[in-house]
């Protein structure tokens, strides 16, 4: 098994072969939405959606949340596009397509975590 991992020089990534893998569970997530839809994390490059089976399909489902940041951004909200209000919740735009995934296409998802 091969993940990819930035270069040196932070330009491009590489192919690097996974040697060992612990399982380690914790409670809490968090997944930052980015332009490309990839994070890299201690040189490791990740997709910042977690739980579908295909980044493509999950970073085009992000599309429209996108561009609701890039228009709040150039009318001058200069706040993010989200509706967290200190909960720490999942975006409601997310959590809809999740339970609509859920319900109507479930083997999408990578693993189903709550009902």
């Amino acid at each position: 098994m091969y993940i990819f991992v930035a270069s040196d020089n932070d330009t491009s990534v590489l192919p690097a072969e996974v040697r060992h893998v612990d399982v380690i569970r914790n409670v809490g997530v968090y997944a930052p939405l980015t332009r490309s839809g990839t994070i890299v994390i201690d040189g490791v490059v990740a997709s910042c959606y977690a739980v579908i089976r295909r980044h493509d399909v999950a970073h085009l489902s992000m599309t429209p949340l996108r561009f609701l940041y890039d228009v709040s951004r150039m009318m001058g909200g200069g706040r993010d596009v989200d509706d967290d209000d200190g909960r720490n919740a999942m975006h409601w735009y997310p959590d809809l397509l999740l339970k609509t995934v859920r319900r109507f296409a479930p083997a999408l998802l990578e693993y189903l975590s709550r009902p």
